[in-house]
């Protein structure tokens, strides 16, 4: 059931001032139709040359094949399907680390970046990533590997959608900051160069950073 704001009498605040108390109960939620196609998958192919691998039930990975097969993108895609007995008689993070290595072994070029999504199964059985990201990164060193996550049922955690927003750049190491450059966070198309932001920056000798217009893994 919804809240109805208007019996709640809440005091306007500043944005600063707002804390993170749900304004609706923390139930079963649907995702609604209006939002758009673009999902984990679409997000996550922003990064250029990146490759994706989701490991989980059929029936959760149906969305994402979906999603990469509508976008073309299926070259840079594959599943690893976990079974009823995966559950019981292998190490989860012995069946990730086996996984990807067969996946990566069997690609034409070695991916400089590779995108591991978990899903809630990982984390009902508390799978330690940490050993498996470790365990790949000495495999497979010149490859960066990101945690990503497919958990809709962890309702206290953020949303996958919004945490795969922040994974996005989750590889990039700290460099030396720049004054004149600009980073876009968080788009999903290239800023137009017609903007009035881009015309405003541009006019004053700043350079637009936008991972929406990075053609390689090293413009990443």
């Amino acid at each position: 059931m919804l809240i109805n704001l208007r019996e709640q009498n809440l005091p306007l605040k500043k944005i600063g001032e707002i804390n993170s108390h749900p304004l609706f109960p923390l139930n079963l939620e649907y995702a609604s139709p209006a939002r758009g196609k673009w999902t984990i998958a679409h997000f996550s192919m922003l990064i250029p040359d990146s490759y994706q691998i989701y490991i989980g039930a059929i029936c959760c990975l149906r969305g994402v094949v979906l999603s990469a097969a509508e976008d073309g993108m299926m070259n840079r895609f594959s599943m690893i399907h976990i079974k009823d007995f995966d559950m019981i008689d292998t190490s989860m993070e012995n069946f990730v680390i086996d996984g990807v290595t067969e996946i990566l072994h069997g690609t034409e070029k070695l991916p400089p970046s590779v995108l591991i999504f978990t899903t809630c199964i990982h984390h009902f059985v508390a799978c330690d990533m940490k050993l498996v990201l470790r365990r790949l990164k000495e495999k497979f060193p010149e490859t960066d590997f990101t945690e990503c996550f497919m958990t809709p049922t962890m309702r206290k955690k953020i949303a996958p959608d919004d945490m795969m927003r922040k994974q996005l750049y989750a590889a990039l190491e700290p460099v030396e900051k720049k004054n004149n450059s600009v980073n876009i966070i968080g788009n999903c198309f290239p800023l137009k160069k017609t903007s009035d932001i881009f015309l405003l920056l541009d006019a004053n000798g700043f350079s637009v950073k936008d991972i929406c217009t990075c053609r390689n893994y090293s413009e990443y």
